[in-house]
């Protein structure tokens, strides 16, 4: 996918359309295509909205990816962070539930168990 390749501006569609196209690599199990568009994503929120709840979704959609590519240093390094910016949300608590639970289906999904 070459658009995550291209200089492209920030609009705010720019990070949900990247969202849903590593969201389809992810489920294609393209988990390096998936990366890479997640961490655009990062990229353009660190600058725009570092504490919202798109860029905890997104380190945590990292934190799926690095799990389920066994680099689990890295995994923990994104889950952490979104962690801590869901913590700051007035949602957080339940935000977190939620993804907690997600995390814990992908990794059945891949591992079973």
């Amino acid at each position: 996918m070459e658009i995550a390749e291209q200089t492209i501006p920030v609009h705010p569609l720019t990070v949900e359309v990247l969202r849903l196209l590593a969201g389809h690599a992810f489920k294609e199990k393209q988990y390096g295509e998936a990366e890479h568009l997640l961490l655009r994503c990062r990229d353009i929120l660190r600058q725009v909205a570092p504490m919202s709840e798109v860029m905890a979704r997104v380190c945590f959609g990292l934190g799926a990816v690095h799990h389920v590519s066994l680099r689990l240093l890295e995994a923990e390094e994104a889950t952490t962070e979104a962690l801590e910016i869901f913590s700051a949300l007035p949602q957080g608590q339940s935000l977190i539930q939620q993804a907690e639970q997600q995390l814990h289906q992908i990794w059945q999904a891949k591992f079973g168990n």
